[in-house]
């Protein structure tokens, strides 16, 4: 049988060691790179564990203070090793570079035991046995081990992130494609104040009765499902539902007529071919009975390593639950869960969140009135309410005479940018939206 070949590098591992012995300043760098564990050979994780010790009580680090600390914790290291691990230190004296290569390794190794892990797993499995839990489990740690990193404080890395971002919207410029630096929302009103939908951010939109806040959100994914993948939770309608108004959006023809298949008129089948098979190509993946918070984070991991989705959309943030049966503390835990995840994975979340009946009486009031406590808001980036600007009986009145409602999108809140008032068209037998002409 053929051996397997276990990734590590010694050589590196003891190089690393030694620079940090001849420069002991540099494990300030290291220690946020390299984890005790990640060295393969165990008697170097322990000398570096005895250095980082030295660290912590401020004691100088070199030979004689390592060793020292050796023998006190009775380690067991043979003090012969480490003396010649100064007599094998390379010309370069560079411990980043070293320290690569042993993460590197360490990184690989993690792959590895992932590997065995899952055919353990499925050697164990059989038709009965829950496929989406073994494949959530194992993406899980597939994501962990690049999201496990220590976050760099330095001064020097936040320079260099903010660099990275400047370039990707310089770039962004220079090809000519878009000048926001998210992914742009087809509401160029919008995104001129928002910067469109940016990795990493959660953004809220609340909306009250008949300002058609689903149909918003589902004219945002209908805009952007060609050209980024998307993920929709609909906690409280159907899939079936949810093509229909998307297909709806897309053709302009009313969902109920497409989903009964009363086609008029030629164009009219064009059209709907036309936007199903656009919407087929598109992968979207649609979840309408998970509502769990724990189910959704999972499903939400599954799909970033398998359909490497970038927006994820909640409808909505009140019918999440976690196992909590206060909907005050529910729906907190949705918002700063939420939050998180998009951070640490650099993914967008769209949640939806109902009006409270209060800031409804009032729809002039400064405060937000997402309903739930002020956990939501505070939580996300970005804040809007979709306000209506007609009242009751002129939206009646419109409906007949089939004119599109007049709707406010208000950006309350922009922890990135500029807020403001776009004024929409939203016409409700169709469910899309358009920009106001008039502004």
């Amino acid at each position: 049988m053929e051996l397997i070949n276990i990734p590590h590098n010694v050589e590196a591992e003891k190089a690393l060691l030694g620079c940090l012995m001849l420069k002991p300043k540099d494990l300030y760098y290291t220690m946020s790179k390299v984890p005790t564990d990640a060295f393969y050979q165990p008697v170097n994780g322990i000398i570096y564990g005895a250095m980082k010790s030295l660290l912590v009580k401020n004691s100088p680090i070199d030979l004689v203070t390592v060793t020292t600390e050796l023998r006190n914790t009775k380690s067991g290291v043979d003090i012969d090793y480490v003396t010649g691990l100064m007599a094998e230190v390379p010309a370069s004296t560079r411990a980043d570079y070293y320290a690569n290569i042993v993460m590197k390794n360490h990184t690989l190794r993690n792959l590895m035991t992932i590997g065995y892990s899952l055919i353990e797993d499925t050697s164990e499995a059989n038709e009965s046995s829950d496929t989406d839990k073994i494949i959530t489990k194992h993406a899980t740690q597939l994501i962990g081990i690049d999201g496990g990193k220590k976050e760099e404080s330095d001064i020097t890395d936040a320079v260099r992130e903010f660099n990275e971002t400047q370039e990707q919207f310089k770039a962004k410029l220079l090809d000519g494609t878009t000048s926001y630096i998210g992914i742009p929302t087809g509401f160029s009103k919008i995104d001129d104040i928002i910067d469109g939908l940016r990795p990493g951010h959660m953004h809220l939109i609340g909306g009250f009765t008949s300002s058609g806040k689903t149909n918003f959100m589902l004219n945002i994914i209908d805009n952007i499902m060609s050209s980024t993948k998307v993920t929709l939770f609909s906690l409280e309608m159907s899939r079936v539902d949810i093509i229909a108004r998307l297909l709806g959006i897309s053709t302009g023809i009313g969902p109920n007529k497409i989903l009964r298949h009363e086609f008029s008129e030629q164009w009219e089948l064009d059209e709907y071919e036309i936007a199903k098979k656009r919407l087929v190509d598109s992968g979207l993946r649609i979840y309408s009975q998970t509502n769990l918070l724990d189910d959704i984070i999972m499903s939400m991991t599954r799909d970033i390593v398998m359909n490497k989705t970038k927006v994820f959309a909640i409808d909505y943030a009140q019918l999440v639950r976690t196992r909590s049966n206060n909907e005050y503390e529910q729906v907190s835990e949705t918002a700063q869960r939420l939050q998180n995840f998009a951070r640490e994975n650099g993914v967008t979340i769209i949640v939806l969140s109902q009006i409270s009946n209060e800031h409804a009486k009032d729809q002039n009031r400064e405060v937000m009135g997402f309903k739930g406590g002020g956990t939501l808001p505070a939580s996300a980036d970005l804040a809007i309410e979709l306000v209506n600007v007609d009242n009751r009986e002129e939206r009646a009145q419109k409906l007949m005479d089939k004119l599109p409602f007049s709707v406010n999108c208000i950006v309350r809140k922009n922890r990135h940018g500029r807020t403001g008032i776009i004024n929409f068209d939203f016409s409700p037998w169709n469910g899309k939206f358009e920009q106001s002409l008039i502004n």
